[in-house]
């Protein structure tokens, strides 16, 4: 009997996410919109769309306020980063945080920041892919997939209370 499963990108391989960005994410079908409650009582509205690819199934989410929020992140990242290109480069270099959005000047000598990693990185910001076999709808999918975050915060408490060893 196959088991029905629902994991996010952090399961599916490199090429996979390629031939989603390539086939799936920027197809002209709508996003549907979704509204999940929270444990905390508040709604976060999501949007999603199916994707198959390669006889898989996908569900493809956008959540407006990680969308924000990830876009802030960014913009204190690049701040920094500028402030700090002003003293000097070489430093930054060993940052990974930085060194995303740095590419080497015409001359070679030293670094800049590169607008087009902004925008490649820009184009993900909220977004996170599901891959399930599942028969549910998109809502459903992400409602399992809500119900494994607990789970895998559940197991992170329960660790660090018991003291244990990673496993």
């Amino acid at each position: 009997m196959l088991e029905e499963v629902v994991a996010d990108r952090g399961m599916i391989s490199a090429d996979t996410i390629s031939a989603l960005e390539e086939r799936g994410l920027e197809d002209s079908r709508p996003f549907t919109p979704l509204c999940v409650e929270r444990a905390n009582g508040a709604d976060t509205q999501l949007f999603v769309k199916e994707v198959t690819t390669d006889g898989r199934r996908y569900i493809v989410c956008r959540n407006e306020a990680e969308a924000a929020k990830d876009a802030a992140d960014r913009a204190a990242i690049v701040a920094a980063l500028d402030r700090q290109l002003k003293k000097g480069d070489k430093a930054l270099v060993g940052n990974t945080a930085y060194r995303r959005y740095l590419r080497r000047t015409a001359d070679t000598r030293a670094f800049e920041i590169d607008p087009g990693k902004l925008a490649d990185e820009a184009r993900f910001d909220g977004m996170f892919v599901l891959r399930t076999n599942a028969r549910v709808t998109p809502l459903q999918a992400v409602l399992r997939y809500r119900h494994l975050l607990q789970v895998e915060k559940l197991f992170r408490t329960a660790k660090a209370l018991m003291r244990t060893r990673p496993i």
